[in-house]
C-alpha cells in the first residue's frame, strides 16, 4: 500500500515522501498515529505541485548556494526537547525539524533530503550536520539539542560535551569575546574558523610560529593582553606574565555566563583539519615545495589552506590541510602530500 508520510519515519522515510509499506503497517500504525495517509492521486500531485513551488525557493546556481552556505556556517540551530536524565531524548531530531528551524530562523529553504543526517538526533548534545546545498557545494551545520526549558542536570551536562573535545582555539575564541580586546595572538595551527570568527568582530589577530613563547613575545611587542595554541595554552597578560592552566581555566569559567561549554564554544564554526608528517632528511625544506604550497594557497583564496613545515623537534615534515568539510581536506592533504613527497624525491 502506498502512503504518503505527514513526519518522519525512521528507516521509512521523510515527510512529504510517498512510499510503499504492508497495508497491516499502514492501517494499524502510521495511519492512525496520523505519521501517514493514504497516497492518493489527488493528494500526491498536491504535494508534487508543493515540493516544485518550494524548489524555486532553493538554491539554483553556485553563487546563490555559496551565500546560503556562508549564512549557514554563521548559524547554530537550537532544539529543546524533553529529555531523561542521561540526556537521552523523548523524541527525536530529523531532517525535516532541521529543514524547518532553518527556514524559520533564517528564512532559508533547504530541501530536506539534502540534510544528509543517518539517523535521527536522539540525545542532547552539540551537532555538526552535513547540508548538501547545490552540486558541490555543502556545509556542516552547527546544532544544539538541550533539555526543555535549557537546565541540565549533571549528568546531561556531561552528556552534551561527551565526545565533542573544545580545543584551544575554540576557548581562545570564547574568551576573546568575552574580555572584549581588539588584538589577540595564535599560532600558524590556529583554526581557520577562528580567524573567521575574528574578523567578522573587527579583531586584529597576530599569527606566529608554533609555540607560546613565540605567541608571548607577540603579545609583549604589541602591547596584547591575550593569546594562546590550538593545544590550549592560554596567556592573559593582565595578572600574570606568562601561561597558567589554572589562572586559564577560571578565565574560561567566567565566560561560560551562564551557558554550557558546548553552547559557548558553538560561536567558532570549526574547519576540518587533517593533519600527516613525512620523514625529513636534515632540517629544512626544499625552496621549491615551500612554493607549491605558496601557490595552492593563492588559489584556494582563503576558502581553505595548506600549511608544511619543518618540525622543531623530530626529522619530520607536518602536513596541514584545512578545510570546510573532512572530506575536503583529506582531499587537500593527499594533494599537498604527494607534491612534497615529490619534491622530497619520495615515492608516494
Amino acid at each position: 500500500m502506498e502512503v504518503i508520510l505527514l513526519q518522519d519515519v525512521e528507516k521509512i522515510g521523510l515527510r512529504g515522501d510517498v512510499v510503499s509499506v504492508t497495508r497491516g503497517y499502514a492501517r494499524n500504525f502510521l495511519i492512525p498515529r496520523k505519521l501517514a495517509e493514504p497516497a492518493t492521486p489527488a493528494r500526491v500531485e498536491e504535494i508534487r505541485k508543493h515540493d516544485a513551488r518550494r524548489a524555486l525557493q532553493e538554491a539554483r546556481s553556485a553563487e546563490q548556494a555559496e551565500t546560503i552556505a556562508d549564512k549557514l556556517r554563521k548559524t547554530v540551530l537550537r532544539f529543546e526537547l524533553k529529555a531523561g536524565p542521561s540526556g537521552v531524548l523523548f523524541g527525536s531530531v530529523t531532517p525535516s525539524d532541521i529543514a524547518d528551524e532553518i527556514w524559520r530562523t533564517r528564512k532559508i529553504r533547504i530541501d530536506r533530503r539534502k540534510i544528509e543526517l543517518s539517523n535521527p538526533i536522539k540525545r542532547i548534545g552539540n551537532y555538526a550536520v552535513p547540508v548538501h546545498i547545490f552540486e558541490e557545494v555543502s556545509v556542516e551545520l552547527k546544532t544544539l539539542v538541550v533539555p526543555e526549558g535549557g537546565e541540565l542536570t549533571p549528568e546531561q551536562e556531561l552528556a552534551m560535551t561527551a565526545g565533542e573535545p573544545v580545543d584551544g582555539d575554540q576557548i581562545l575564541a570564547i574568551l576573546t569575546l568575552h574580555l572584549g580586546v581588539d588584538l589577540v595572538a595564535v599560532t600558524k595551527m590556529t583554526n581557520l574558523g577562528f580567524h573567521n570568527l575574528m574578523r567578522e568582530h573587527g579583531i586584529r589577530v597576530l599569527t606566529t610560529d608554533v609555540g607560546d613563547r613565540y605567541v608571548l613575545e607577540a603579545l609583549w611587542r604589541e602591547e596584547g593582553m591575550l593569546g594562546g595554541e590550538q593545544s590550549g595554552h592560554i596567556i592573559y597578560l593582565k595578572d600574570h606574565v606568562t601561561g597558567d592552566g589554572l589562572a586559564a581555566a577560571l578565565l574560561l569559567c567566567s565566560a561560560l555566563e551562564g551557558r554550557t561549554l558546548a553552547e559557548a564554544a558553538a560561536v567558532m564554526p570549526r574547519f576540518a583539519q587533517v593533519k600527516r608528517n613525512l620523514q625529513l632528511e636534515g632540517n629544512k625544506l626544499p625552496k621549491s615545495a615551500l612554493a607549491k604550497v605558496k601557490r595552492l594557497n593563492t588559489e584556494l583564496d582563503g576558502r581553505a589552506r595548506v600549511l608544511v613545515r619543518a618540525s622543531g623537534t623530530e626529522p619530520v615534515v607536518r602536513l596541514l590541510a584545512e578545510a570546510e568539510t573532512p572530506q575536503e581536506a583529506e582531499d587537500l592533504c593527499g594533494r599537498i602530500e604527494e607534491q612534497v613527497r615529490r619534491e622530497l624525491g619520495q615515492s608516494s
